[in-house]
C-alpha cells in the first residue's frame, strides 16, 4: 500500500482522527521519516511519543508509545 494513497480517515475512530488533525494543525508532529512502507514520527502530546505506521498489502498497522 502506498503511504501517499492511504485514506487515514477510514483507519481510526472519529475522536482519534480529530486529535490527530488538531496535533497536525498545532505543529505537534515532528521528525517525520519514511522508510518504504513504514512512516515514523515524534508527536508532542502530554509528552513526546514515538509513532510508527506500517502499511501492508491491504492493512495499516499503527503503533504509538503514548498512554
Amino acid at each position: 500500500m502506498d503511504p501517499e494513497n492511504v485514506n487515514i480517515r477510514e483507519t481510526c475512530t472519529d475522536a482519534v482522527f480529530e486529535r490527530g488533525r488538531n496535533y497536525r494543525d498545532e505543529g505537534r508532529i515532528q521528525r517525520i521519516e519514511r522508510f518504504g512502507d513504514v512512516v515514523t514520527a515524534a508527536v508532542r502530546g502530554s509528552s513526546l511519543y514515538d509513532v510508527t505506521v506500517e502499511l501492508g498489502e491491504n492493512t495499516v498497522d499503527a503503533r504509538c508509545a503514548c498512554p
